[in-house]
């Protein structure tokens, strides 16, 4: 079914109550708006992993490239112990509650749903840029997305996040459907789902959850 009407208006309000958040971090002097990575362009769609967003995962010297650009900010690592993720999106510094951890444009944009895209609209669905296309779900995530006017999404601190903690979103804040490429969900918390069922399975309890 298409997002539509309330179903669409229900997801906005959830994006809402984060703008809020954002709108008194934009007003502290302290907020630090970080500049956007160069144009990437990805690589074969076969290095996908279940986490981030996007078609294809970004080369190693494309995640070297943002390490590099963000350094003392945002560090993306290879998850060395076998586990869901090839790559996780790490703090490496503190972020309070309201402060932009990134902001991320659109590489590509589709009608159709991909594997690995990102719903910006009813009928957008929105290949992101490193380093926020490594950032992985989490049924009780430390990170929230809010609309920007390059059509994909800023990310913004929900709760504090020290350093060295990995930065997570809920897919279904974003997601009107469960995603295409089906996954288990072992964030560990005591809230987790389960996996992403998509905001029209989950919308009470994301809504709940964040705002």
């Amino acid at each position: 079914p298409s997002l539509v009407g309330p179903r669409r208006s229900a997801m906005l309000s959830t994006r809402i109550s984060i703008a809020a958040i954002a709108a008194a971090a934009r007003r502290r002097t302290a907020l630090r708006r970080l500049s956007r990575p160069a144009t990437v362009t990805y690589s074969s769609p076969s290095h996908a992993t279940p986490g981030g967003p996007g078609h294809g995962a970004p080369t190693e010297d494309q995640i070297a490239s943002s390490n590099d650009e963000h350094a003392g900010v945002l560090e993306a690592r290879r998850d060395l112990d076998g586990g869901l993720h090839q790559y996780g999106l790490y703090a490496s510094r503190t972020f309070e509650p309201g402060d932009l951890i990134m902001t991320s444009r659109p590489l590509s944009v589709s009608a159709v749903r991909g594997s690995h895209t990102v719903q910006t609209d009813f009928d957008r669905h929105a290949v992101i840029d490193p380093p926020a296309v490594l950032v992985n779900h989490s049924c009780d995530a430390n990170a929230g997305c809010v609309d920007n006017d390059g059509g994909a999404y800023d990310f913004y601190a929900v709760r504090t996040i020290s350093e060295g903690e990995e930065i997570t979103w809920d897919y279904d804040a974003a997601e009107y459907d469960a995603p295409t490429s089906a996954f288990e969900c072992r964030c560990g918390s005591s809230r987790c789902r389960g996996g992403p069922g998509g905001f029209r399975v989950w919308g009470d309890v994301v809504r709940e959850r964040y705002g």
